[in-house]
C-alpha cells in the first residue's frame, strides 16, 4: 500500500465545533496532568480522543506531533540537570521498535488496533492505580534497550511511549530534578523521531493538521494558566480521575472495538 491509499483509506469526519473545544479542553487538562508527573498527556489525548474521532490512526498521529512540544519547553528549563547516560540504551532500542510499529500501523487496518489499545489502556490504568511507585528497575543498558523496545512499540501503535520510561527512569535517575530533565528529553528526542517515520510514513494528513490547531491552543492555554489552576487541584486525585477515565475508555474500546 502506497502512501496516497493510505490517506484515501481513512474514514472521513466532521471537524464540527464540538470537536474542536473537546480538542481544547483535553489538551488543556493534559497540560496539566502533565505537570504532576512528567508525563500523562498523550495517555488522556489517547483515552478520550477516540471516542469522538473514528479513526484511531488520525488521533494517534496527532497525539504524536502535539507531545513533542511540551517536552521541548520542560527540556529548555531542566536540560542541564539531564543524566544523559541512560538514553543511549533507550533510545537507541526505542527507534529501531518504533519505525516497525509506525510501519505496522500505516499498512493495516486500522480498526484492528481499537481493541490492543483498550487492553493496554487498562492495563496502564491498573498498573499506576495500583503498583504506581512499588516496581523497581535498575539503571542497566540491558533494562534500558528493553525498556526502550516497549516504549517504541506503545509509541508507534498508540502514541503512548511514556509509561515504560517513566517506570525505568524513576528507578534510575538520583534524584526528582534528574528524572524530569532525562525524562524530558528523551521524550523530545523519540517524539521527533517519531514524528519524522509518520511523515515519510504518509500519515501527517489534512485532518491531521486540522486536529492539532484546537490540540496546540489548548496545550498553549494549558502551560500559560495551568500552574495557577494546578495550585488549587490536588495532584493525587486528578490522577486518579484521568486513570479511571483511561480504564472506562480502554474497557469501551476492549468491547465495542
Amino acid at each position: 500500500m502506497v502512501n496516497g491509499d493510505i490517506a484515501a483509506a481513512a474514514p472521513v469526519f466532521s471537524m464540527s465545533l464540538g470537536l474542536v473545544v473537546v480538542m481544547f479542553v483535553v489538551s488543556f487538562i493534559g497540560v496539566v496532568l502533565q505537570a504532576t508527573s512528567g508525563f500523562g498527556y498523550g495517555v488522556l489525548l489517547m483515552s478520550i480522543l477516540p471516542l469522538f474521532v473514528p479513526d484511531l490512526l488520525v488521533v494517534v498521529t496527532v497525539t504524536g506531533i502535539v507531545i513533542v512540544i511540551q517536552p521541548a519547553i520542560a527540556v529548555w528549563r531542566y536540560h542541564k540537570d539531564a543524566q544523559w547516560r541512560f538514553l543511549p540504551p533507550l533510545l537507541g532500542c526505542f527507534l529501531v521498535a518504533n519505525f516497525f510499529a509506525i510501519r505496522f500501523a500505516a499498512i493495516n487496518p486500522v480498526d484492528m488496533l481499537r481493541r490492543p489499545m483498550g487492553a493496554f489502556l487498562i492495563i496502564l490504568a491498573v498498573y499506576f492505580i495500583f503498583f504506581a511507585g512499588k516496581i523497581k528497575i535498575k539503571g542497566s543498558p540491558v533494562a534500558g534497550c528493553v525498556t526502550g523496545l516497549i516504549s517504541g512499540i506503545a509509541g508507534g501503535l498508540f502514541s503512548i511511549p511514556g509509561p515504560p520510561a517513566v517506570v525505568y527512569l524513576l528507578s534510575a535517575t538520583s534524584s526528582n530534578v534528574a528524572y524530569m530533565a532525562t525524562l524530558q528529553t528523551y521524550f523530545l528526542l523519540a517524539g521527533i523521531y517519531a514524528n519524522v517515520i509518520r511523515s515519510i510514513n504518509g500519515l501527517i494528513t489534512y485532518p491531521v493538521l486540522m486536529l492539532t490547531i484546537p490540540a496546540i491552543l489548548g496545550l498553549a492555554a494549558g502551560t500559560t494558566f495551568g500552574a495557577k489552576l494546578f495550585a488549587k487541584l490536588d495532584p493525587a486525585q486528578l490522577r486518579k480521575l484521568v486513570y479511571t477515565i483511561m480504564a472506562m475508555s480502554g474497557l469501551s474500546m476492549l468491547i465495542l472495538g
